[in-house]
């Protein structure tokens, strides 16, 4: 018997929706973007994007890995934008 180790989602839905917000796109446009990183064969349909968002379907370690570039390719989010304060207005400062 092959003994096969369990690999560690490190893409839960919850953090993958943040991704596709950031980026702005539908999940046919992440979908597309994946290809265009994996090389298509077969192509991802965005219904797996919804599956891995939504059903808790944990992402093929490849499809893992073009996720990991493009999060390395991503801005981070900015929290102050997130929860509607004005960017220019600093902690603790007042003029």
């Amino acid at each position: 018997m092959v003994w096969r180790e369990r690999t560690i989602n490190r893409w839960p839905g919850l953090r993958i929706r943040d991704l596709r917000v950031r980026l702005g796109q539908s999940q046919a446009d992440l979908a597309r973007r994946i290809d265009a990183i994996t090389g298509g064969d077969p192509p991802l349909q965005s219904n797996r994007v919804h599956k891995w968002e939504r059903k808790g379907v944990r992402p093929h370690p490849r499809y893992q890995a073009a996720l990991d570039l493009i999060e390395r390719a991503t801005p981070p989010a900015n929290p102050a934008a997130r929860e509607g304060i004005d960017p220019s207005i600093t902690m603790g400062r007042r003029r």
